[in-house]
């Protein structure tokens, strides 16, 4: 099966669009995705596959005043928004373990690993690497 689309050019290497393909089939079992390029100079930050009516970590986030975190992963634990928001932080296993208000989220006391950063609106995975 093959299912494409075309990507417009943004505003720089820090400003990223996020283009969803509804509707594509994939057979049962092992798939491999290949992505063709006719250009280069291009930044690719992630894909998301989902199955259609779950909800996923990429839904959340493709609402229309979208929130972005940066750097992540973080090598120092200082997470940055790019919107003023109350946050709450939580480990893997669900517990809360530190929460705030503003742009910078501080985990640098924290443990390397995978956290779950929740706004009124938004979720992400945070990295500390």
């Amino acid at each position: 099966m093959f299912s494409n689309f075309d990507l417009v050019q943004t505003a720089g290497w820090t400003t990223f669009e996020t283009h969803i393909k509804h509707d594509v089939q994939l057979p049962a079992g092992e798939s491999i995705l290949r992505i063709n390029t006719e250009q280069s100079g291009f930044n690719l930050d992630k894909i998301t596959i989902s199955e259609s009516n779950s909800l996923s970590i990429g839904s959340v986030e493709n609402e229309v005043y979208r929130l972005q975190v940066f750097p992540n992963p973080s090598p120092t634990g200082l997470f940055n928004l790019s919107q003023n928001q109350k946050w709450e932080v939580y480990a893997i296993n669900g517990v809360k373990i530190s929460e705030g208000e503003g742009k910078q989220i501080n985990l640098s006391e924290f443990a390397q690993g995978l956290y779950l950063l929740k706004t009124e609106k938004h979720s992400f995975k945070l990295l500390k690497k």
